[in-house]
């Protein structure tokens, strides 16, 4: 097996991975540990300095009508979870629940990403 360097954030998100060789080049301010084997940040996090491999996110979501308003719901977003919202707008979400009242007919999109997980997205279509 070869020895690479992963370089990752305090969050376990892995910037990138490096050939060991290329070790010294690397921003020492940066967090990083040594691996051997296959790694790449599309498919592994560091929990605990330990590389693990991402997990998929699993959700509950529901639309619910009342006189006109629909609210939009997901359930089980893993804390501290990015979401970015059908207006671009991105919160960190700290209680596991996203809920979003509309009133116009379409699709909207919540974009989820947790370094730990693969980033997932969650489509409602509302319909008039």
């Amino acid at each position: 097996m070869i020895n690479t360097v992963v370089i990752y954030e305090s969050n376990g998100f892995i910037v990138s991975v490096i050939p060991y060789g290329d070790a010294e080049n690397a921003d020492p301010d940066l967090n990083f540990l040594i691996y051997e084997g296959e790694v790449s940040p599309n498919t592994h996090c560091v929990i605990n300095g330990e590389v693990c491999l991402l997990k998929r996110m699993t959700f509950e979501d529901e639309i619910k009508s009342r006189e006109g308003v629909y609210q939009l719901t997901i359930k089980g977003i893993p804390k501290n979870a990015t979401v970015r919202w059908p207006d671009d707008y991105e919160t960190v979400e700290t209680d596991g629940v996203v809920v979003c009242d509309v009133n116009l007919p379409g699709d909207y999109s919540f974009v989820i990403q947790h370094p730990h997980f693969y980033w997932k997205e969650v489509t409602f279509n509302v319909e008039s």
